[in-house]
């Protein structure tokens, strides 16, 4: 089965759905290939688009990245001289496996289980907010993993600002400065389900590289990228209409393809990662900055420690006296001042005394005047103790 067009007889097999749940009529809803452009299928309610795939990228169509991981059957897309269309075949031939769109304009994969005898829904396209045509408007960009879902990219700011607040991106976005088409510089986004292609100019044989200097050189031209990835990549695609129904993927989503585009080169300079955005530029100041924060902050603590060391270090050579006499008195008063009252009720010990000091035996001999009895307090496990009071004034 193919969904496509055929050249010669001008005709096109597409999809289409009920009228409503019992009634098999032909309803509001068609999923055909797009062909105008480059080829995508796109999903329509009457004459108005509702969801598209995004074009196909030689490996899959960006905007499904999803699909790509059915490792039982192989999709593909097929650009031959007298029609160009899409179709699937399974890998395994006992498997059966049906595409339809139901009267709602969901488009449903189904595996046939043998041995339930049913059908099962593996895939469903648009499944999620992201997937609805131009939900985040001209210039915007859907991405399911932001809160909100819409942003402007570098260079871009929301055209209704109470709307955009409101969470109603379809307004989309206005560029911050007008280009000049002398200085202006390209953005690249990565993983970006391409704009709607439908009014895109497409060269098949033309190289990435000489795309972007036709690009920069057209005053007009809004964004280039290759148009398929296959194989190191080859062709290419210019806009220059406003970019519409625009999604970024994640890494671990997959799928999507690199966009470049135009933006003033002011804004390049002032805000290189305005939004959710990714950029080369962008991303390599941000990490600069970060770097640059990092080893402030570090010098930062490393000085108040080091001023806290030189203070501790100051206040332990105001108190070290070399005389042994002083020494032993200078270490009671010391001791005398952490004492409330007579009874000698001790307090916590200060920061500053954790290190105990330590006398010669000609000191304590001095201080308990030569071991007297008369200054004899007791006797313990380690031996008789004795008090130094008559050092006190």
């Amino acid at each position: 089965m193919k969904l496509g067009w055929n050249r010669k007889t001008g005709k096109t097999s597409f999809l289409t759905s009920w009228k409503n749940n019992t009634d098999p009529g032909s309803g509001d809803y068609s999923h055909k290939m797009d062909i105008k452009g480059f080829p995508e299928l796109v999903t329509w309610k009457n004459d108005t688009k509702t969801s598209r795939t995004g074009p196909w990228t030689g490996k899959m169509f960006s905007g499904t990245p999803e699909v790509n991981g059915f490792t039982m059957l192989n999709t593909k897309f097929l650009e031959e001289p007298d029609e160009s269309y899409y179709s699937f075949e399974m890998l395994n031939k006992s498997v059966y496996s049906r595409v339809t769109i139901n009267y709602s304009g969901i488009t449903q994969r189904y595996i046939w289980v043998e041995t339930t005898k049913v059908w099962n829904l593996i895939w469903s396209f648009p499944s999620e907010r992201c997937d609805d045509y131009g939900v985040c408007g001209p210039f915007g960009i859907c991405n399911e993993n932001d809160a909100p879902t819409c942003k402007c990219m570098t260079g871009f700011r929301p055209k209704d600002q109470q709307a955009w607040e409101l969470r109603d991106g379809t307004g989309g976005c206005e560029r911050t400065s007008e280009l000049d088409c002398r200085s202006d510089e390209f953005l690249q986004m990565k993983k970006m389900r391409l704009p709607d292609g439908s009014k895109a100019f497409i060269d098949e044989n033309m190289n990435l590289s000489t795309c972007g200097e036709i690009c920069r050189k057209n005053c007009s031209c809004a964004a280039y990228s290759k148009m398929d990835i296959s194989g190191g990549g080859s062709g290419c695609a210019i806009w220059e209409v406003d970019l519409m129904d625009m999604r970024q993927y994640s890494d671990f989503e997959g799928g999507g393809i690199d966009l470049y585009v135009k933006i003033a080169a002011s804004d390049i300079v002032q805000s290189p990662n305005t939004g959710s955005s990714q950029n080369d530029s962008g991303n390599g100041n941000h990490v600069v900055k970060i770097i640059a924060f990092s080893i402030g902050g570090g010098i930062f603590v490393l000085i108040i420690l080091l001023i806290l060391f030189y203070l501790k270090r100051r206040k332990i050579s105001k108190t070290d006296v070399h005389d042994p006499q002083e020494k032993v008195e200078a270490f009671l008063l010391n001791d005398r001042v952490s004492m409330p009252d007579e009874r000698h009720t001790y307090q916590e010990t200060k920061m500053d005394k954790l290190e105990l000091p330590s006398f010669d035996f000609t000191t304590l001999s001095m201080a308990t005047n030569n071991f007297s009895d008369a200054n004899k307090l007791g006797h313990g496990g380690f031996g008789s103790v004795y008090k130094v009071e008559h050092f006190f004034v």
